[in-house]
């Protein structure tokens, strides 16, 4: 599959940033809807969402600076803005997610994981759309196999391989309704949906 969805003149828009801003967009409302649950208000979610949104995004373009081809980007630090060229990393996002919701919690005095148990709902859900838009991209491509639903990444190889993306992807949709139905048990701790 092509991973440009249309060019407009010089500007290519990709399935993968569509799919990460339908991540962002639907990840948002069932934020809030998570959080009228919980008593706390539309506009602090509102300016959560603006953290979390940077910190995401940060944290994945410099998880793939920092963890993939550091001396790659030090030869050249410009590159490290150039998102276009791809380049954005799970475990960056992930760390970028934490530190932005410690700094919003610390900012705005509420306790980490009474946003973090809500946070990780969204993120569950989302990561489902990052995964489609790495099979489009023909990224993170799974092992030589003969399965019937082997995939062939023309850009990478020949070959066939497991569609891993799909497989993570079901998998964290399993994580997303889950984590949906743990958050309505009475009497859990604080920080176990998120843990």
């Amino acid at each position: 599959m092509n991973p440009i969805l249309l060019t407009l003149g010089p500007f290519e828009i990709r399935w993968y940033g569509v799919l990460m801003a339908l991540a962002f967009f639907v990840g948002y409302f069932i934020l809030q809807k998570l959080a009228k649950e919980k008593k706390i208000s539309s506009e602090l979610i509102d300016i959560y969402f603006i953290y979390i949104f940077f910190g995401i995004i940060i944290g994945a373009r410099l998880g793939e600076v920092i963890f993939y081809d550091p001396l790659y980007y030090l030869a050249d630090p410009i590159k490290i803005f150039y998102t276009w060229e791809g380049g954005l990393s799970s475990h960056g996002a992930f760390i970028g997610g934490i530190l932005a919701t410690l700094l919003f919690c610390r900012r705005h005095k509420i306790k980490f994981y009474k946003i973090a148990d809500l946070a990780v709902i969204p993120i569950a859900l989302g990561s489902v759309f990052i995964r489609i838009g790495n099979l489009i991209n023909g990224e993170i491509v799974g092992r030589v196999t003969n399965v019937p639903w082997a995939v062939r990444f023309e850009d990478y190889d020949s070959q066939l391989r497991h569609p891993v993306q799909v497989y993570e992807a079901i998998m964290n949709f399993c994580v997303f309704l889950i984590l949906l139905s743990v958050r309505k048990l009475k009497k859990i701790p604080e920080g176990f949906v998120f843990c």
